[in-house]
């Protein structure tokens, strides 16, 4: 079942459109995700914090690519990247392991207020990028602002 079946309650869609650019940010925090949509794809926005899901670690926002069955999950954080970490890697295990989701594409986006972040990989970044390779993803990480081409 793909990402879209799965997930069709409107009270979790932000927006389903083509629009230039999708801007998410958390209320009263400068911290944002800037995607542009340059081709005018089909793209499904899903808040999935206090939205999907209620209860446990979770990330913030989804942004689903339908056409290519694409899945980007996007954490808006302070500066605690390991936290942010698990939340990414707790929101894949919930919505689509356990739930048996198939997308072809997942990639964890993360924006953090300061980038405290080491040279060495902690054991929950080697955790998720294993993860996210066995589901043709990447990870990346912006510290205030993260613009990317979708």
């Amino acid at each position: 079942m793909t990402f879209d079946k799965k997930y069709q309650n409107p009270l979790f869609i932000i927006s389903d459109d083509t629009r230039a650019v999708i801007t998410l940010k958390d209320k009263r925090e400068p911290r944002k995700y800037i995607g542009n949509n340059n081709q005018k794809k089909q793209i499904t926005v899903y808040q999935i914090d206090n939205g999907i899901l209620k209860d446990g670690e979770k990330c913030d926002f989804g942004l689903y690519l339908p056409d290519q069955n694409e899945l980007f999950l996007i954490e808006l954080k302070g500066g605690d990247f390991t936290k942010a970490l698990s939340q990414i890697h707790s929101t894949i295990n919930v919505l689509l392991v356990k739930a048996c989701v198939d997308t072809s594409k997942v990639h964890a986006r993360i924006v953090l207020s300061r980038v405290c972040v080491p040279n060495i990989k902690s054991a929950a970044e080697i955790k998720l990028l294993k993860l996210l390779k066995e589901l043709n993803g990447t990870l990346k990480k912006e510290s205030q602002v993260m613009v990317e081409n979708l």
